[in-house]
């Protein structure tokens, strides 16, 4: 997956469209002309065409996507550390609280 430059079509009168749901979300193809962006993760859904590389994957948008995906999965957030803490504390004194009922 890399990103580039559509250059020409490989045949005469080609039309481009790119399905970039995955990057966008949006269930219609992108139009796509001459000297438009193509990006990775993205799948040709019209002519063939001739593109220009201008980013590999490790500097593409898919790329960069995905890395803060990846972070965002895995930092917690403060609601989640917040009922780690409150259930350290509850839990214990439930229990204890339970045992001495039976007491």
């Amino acid at each position: 997956p890399i990103d580039g430059l559509l250059l020409s079509f490989a045949v005469k009168d080609g039309v481009g469209a790119t399905d970039e749901s995955l990057l966008t979300g949006e269930a219609t193809y992108a139009l796509k002309t001459e000297g438009d962006k193509v990006f990775g993760g993205t799948r040709n859904r019209g002519s063939p065409f001739f593109m220009k590389t201008t980013a590999t994957y490790s500097n593409s948008l898919f790329a960069l996507m995905t890395s803060q995906l990846q972070n965002a999965l895995e930092k917690k957030g403060n609601l989640e550390l917040a009922s780690k803490k409150f259930a350290a504390i509850f839990t214990p004194i439930t229990l204890a609280t339970a045992a001495l009922s039976w007491i």
